[in-house]
């Protein structure tokens, strides 16, 4: 068994700490609509997961650096430390769907943002996400 096993093993109660002190800075969701016969038309089924332990957000609102037309555009943000202890596989944290009658998307503050990107580390994962409309949904409490 390499360190890096032994680390990813133990991801969960690291990265975990943030939670434990107070220090996210919002709560992040994956977000899930099942819908019952056509996507986009008539009755859909939403649940709200919680990403935990909770990922750092970087915001890319006011970088400088950031040059449209890249993969990187104003807005956009990435979540970082998603862990693989918990997420042990891309399929988990890209929110990509083989269904026609499902969608899945992150939520923060009840903003939908869809995946660009999955960046796999050692032991967690980097994901950068693109918000998808102006419309929020309402998050339960």
């Amino acid at each position: 068994m390499s360190l890096v096993d032994d680390i990813r093993g133990n991801a969960d109660e690291i990265l975990s700490l943030r939670d434990q002190i107070g220090a996210v800075k919002k709560p992040v969701y994956i977000y899930t609509r099942v819908w019952a016969t056509t996507k986009g038309v008539g009755d859909s089924a939403e649940t709200f997961t919680q990403v935990l332990p909770s990922p750092r957000i970087v915001e890319f609102q006011h970088d400088l650096r950031v040059r449209e037309g890249g993969n990187v555009r104003q807005g956009d943000i990435m979540l970082k430390n998603i862990s693989q202890e918990s997420y042990p596989d891309e399929v988990n944290v890209d929110c990509s769907t083989d269904s026609d009658l499902l969608e899945k998307y992150y939520c923060i503050d009840g903003w939908l943002y869809e995946v660009v990107s999955v960046n796999r580390k050692y032991v967690t994962w980097n994901v950068l996400i693109r918000k998808t409309s102006k419309n929020r949904v309402e998050i339960p409490a």
